[in-house]
């Protein structure tokens, strides 16, 4: 098999990847809200008030400060190990949900804080090292393609599961729970299916990470980095180095804006549909708006796929724009159709107009189009910002977005969702600025470059 053939298998199999470790722990974060709430109205002493929002916010605490750490992991280990050992990090965190109980929750969110840094650094670096400069934008399309349409099984299965325990309820084998008509109850037979299937997922992510196929490739991204300090001190220093870099504090504003968008839509908007009294017969709903997220991941990597032989750079400006005019899109359907309260709690009450079905799968389309082209450009602008240290770039990126997480999802129980709008389109909005200014440092030193190639050698 060619070499461009082969990283093309590469990145589809990195995104099968995280597909599989995904699809547990994304079935699990879009209903934790409610299954939180369903469970604490059965047993109230079983969990604290908003224990969904805060175990997701410690885990992305966690997550935040062992990316730090994680390159230094990577270094002394290996790509597989770091890949093999967050993908049974996820598999623990389905499994706390056969229990739900507050402190069995919040220490598995503590280990999928964790997994989280080690599969992200292991991945970052296992793409850089299957990618060149050429062709890394490709390749990491087809890994968020591929990673994106997990939404689909994982709609499937909730259907499924919603629809089996129903049938259970009216066959009499399971017990009827007590169901509210202000939100989305889950019973705790549907719970104990969904995190059934979630488990037997991650422990196939597992066996696929451990067999990754694996290519030396000239010229490839993660050949060009400088060899790697041997102490740990060393390694250490050279983290603190990358923090300080212009071009990666440049890219701050991008990640802030990665790391709450991917709050809001893992979520905090699943929350709003379960919350929102209209929608309340409607229980697949969030099962409809995941497809419709995955339906906007796939269409844009195709784009970004074909858009890449021809344009060069296309991962950059090109992809921005799309982030930034796809999000303005979304930002006014949510101020328009979700109620205000909505993220809060269960409400009667309306926005400027009446929540919408249609509309709530289309803002689920939309917030995969905005994922996946952030997730894109950030990237690929990390890798050309510190081409010297690939695997520290990504970690860090991972860093800065971990850490805006955790504060969006700590803050997302006390904001209207106006509010939280406001608090998203603001790193934004800063982003595009500090990205104009990084551009223009990339094209200068490139042009540079160039020029000292050009300049003949004079023989003494």
């Amino acid at each position: 098999m060619k070499d461009d053939n082969f990283t093309i298998l590469a990145s589809a199999l990195l995104g099968a990847l995280q597909m599989a470790i995904f699809f547990g722990f994304d079935i699990m974060t879009f209903t934790v809200g409610s299954v939180m709430h369903s469970v604490q109205s059965r047993c109230p002493d079983c969990l604290i008030d908003f224990a969904g929002y805060y175990g997701q916010c410690i885990l992305y605490i966690v997550y935040t400060f062992s990316n730090l750490i994680a390159p230094v992991i990577l270094e002394r280990t290996s790509i597989k190990t770091t890949l093999v050992l967050g993908s049974a990090s996820f598999a623990i965190f389905c499994g706390s949900f056969f229990l739900v109980r507050t402190w069995i929750y919040f220490a598995a969110c503590v280990i999928a804080g964790f997994g989280f840094s080690l599969y992200y650094v292991g991945a970052g670096a296992y793409s850089a090292k299957h990618s060149t400069q050429a062709n890394f934008s490709r390749n990491a399309a087809i890994t968020w393609m591929c990673a994106g349409s997990t939404m689909i099984p994982n709609a499937l299965f909730m259907i499924i599961s919603a629809e089996f325990s129903k049938s259970q309820v009216e066959s009499g084998n399971v017990t009827q729970t007590t169901q509210s008509n202000e939100y989305r109850d889950y019973s705790d037979f549907e719970i104990r299916m969904l995190t059934t299937g979630t488990i037997v997922t991650g422990i196939g992510s597992v066996l696929l990470a451990y067999f990754l196929p694996n290519r030396v490739i000239p010229d490839s991204i993660y050949s060009k980095r400088k060899a790697a300090e041997k102490t740990l001190k060393g390694q250490l220093k050279t983290i603190w180095w990358a923090l300080c870099q212009k071009g990666m504090v440049k890219l701050i504003p991008l990640h802030v804006f990665t790391g709450l968008f991917a709050a809001y839509w893992l979520s905090i908007y699943t929350t709003t549909i379960a919350f929102t009294a209209s929608f309340s017969e409607y229980s697949n709903l969030i099962a409809y708006s995941c497809m419709a997220f995955a339906i906007g991941e796939i269409l844009l990597g195709f784009c970004i796929s074909f858009a890449n032989r021809h344009v060069k750079d296309f991962g950059l400006w090109p992809v921005l724009f799309i982030t930034c005019s796809s999000f303005m899109i979304l930002a006014i359907l949510l101020v328009l159709f979700v109620p205000p309260e909505s993220p809060m709690h269960p409400t009667n009450e309306n926005s400027f107009f009446e929540p919408s079905v249609v509309m709530a799968v289309v803002m689920g389309g939309l917030n995969g189009v905005v994922d996946g082209s952030m997730n894109n450009c950030r990237m690929v602008a990390s890798a050309k910002a510190l081409p010297s240290h690939p695997a520290v770039a990504f970690s860090l990126a991972k860093f800065y977005q971990a850490a805006a997480s955790a504060v969006f999802y700590y803050v997302s129980s006390l904001f209207t969702i106006y509010q939280l709008v406001i608090l998203l389109a603001t790193p934004l909005l800063i982003g595009l600025f500090t990205f104009s200014s990084l551009m223009k440092d990339i094209q200068e030193e490139e042009k540079g470059k160039l020029s000292e190639k050009q300049i003949p050698k004079i023989d003494a």
